[in-house]
């Protein structure tokens, strides 16, 4: 039976395998069912090198081109001279329908010098995102990935150390994603200790000055004895809000009344063990 896996060959530097970054890529790709080709596995020794690379590239049997672009790789001129040579035959002996894959590993497309300007009019794949091999795989086959974008918050928030107000202190920021929200309401367990909240700009982990229909109380969140505290300041997509704790709480949620001194019908809990900045 013949083999239906499609086939990749792929460019790369030398020195992006000196750790088996490169081995890696190659393994996660058989491991998808692609079967990536590549000078150490498909040349000879002793014969021509560029005759060998175009007849890989050129024949039948290669169902797409792919170069592993890291800053080694685009920083250093016989890569690039290399690179450009194996996506110029691409290019003139398989057509612009040719599948052309950059795989970016901490690279960004406007970081391509311009030998390798065609890459950039194509939709490259990054190594950080966990479905690249699928990617890679739909792109030889010509096909979309089918991306299902992961349920996304209203807000937008992040913890960040605060070691001047003690060891274990965090405080945590919250910005909507779009528009503005009033009457904003942060909640934490009756017996944390909140040091601190307010208004400030996005990430600058600062606040203060005037506050106007600050507010505080007592409730029963999910059966859960909490306090509360807020402001009137309207918070936007370049303003958050904080709330300084003496250390990490078993939960915060967050959530925006109504009203100046009203409870939010609904709160979004939050975890904060979540990456600290």
């Amino acid at each position: 039976m013949a083999d239906e896996r499609r086939s990749l060959w792929i460019t790369y530097a030398w020195v992006d395998d000196a750790s088996g970054d490169f081995s890696y890529v190659v393994q996660r790709l058989e491991q998808t069912g692609v079967h990536a080709k590549y000078d150490r596995r498909m040349l000879v020794a002793g014969q021509r090198l560029w005759e060998q690379i175009a007849a890989q590239i050129s024949s039948p049997s290669t169902d797409g081109w792919a170069m592993l672009l890291t800053q080694d790789s685009i920083c250093n001129q016989r890569c690039l001279e290399e690179h450009a040579y194996a996506l110029d035959r691409a290019l003139h002996t398989r057509g612009a329908d040719f599948p052309l894959i950059g795989l970016l590993h901490s690279v960004r497309p406007e970081e391509l010098p311009d030998l390798l300007m065609p890459l950039r009019v194509r939709l490259c794949i990054s190594l950080s995102d966990p479905q690249w091999p699928q990617q890679v795989a739909a792109g030889l086959r010509g096909e979309p990935l089918g991306h299902e974008p992961r349920p996304q918050s209203a807000f937008v928030w992040a913890v960040h150390r605060r070691p001047q107000e003690g060891p274990t202190a965090i405080a945590v920021e919250v910005r909507p994603r779009f528009g503005e929200v009033l009457y904003w309401r942060f909640a934490v367990p009756i017996d944390s200790t909140i040091v601190s909240f307010g208004r400030g700009p996005v990430g600058a982990v600062s606040w203060g000055g005037s506050a106007r229909d600050v507010v505080e109380g007592t409730l029963d969140l999910s059966s859960e004895a909490a306090k509360f505290v807020g402001q009137g300041d309207a918070l936007s997509p370049s303003a958050s809000a904080y709330v300084c704790l003496l250390k990490p709480p078993k939960f915060v949620a967050f959530g925006a009344a109504d009203a100046p001194f009203g409870v939010p019908v609904s709160w979004e809990v939050l975890s904060p063990s979540a990456p600290q900045v």
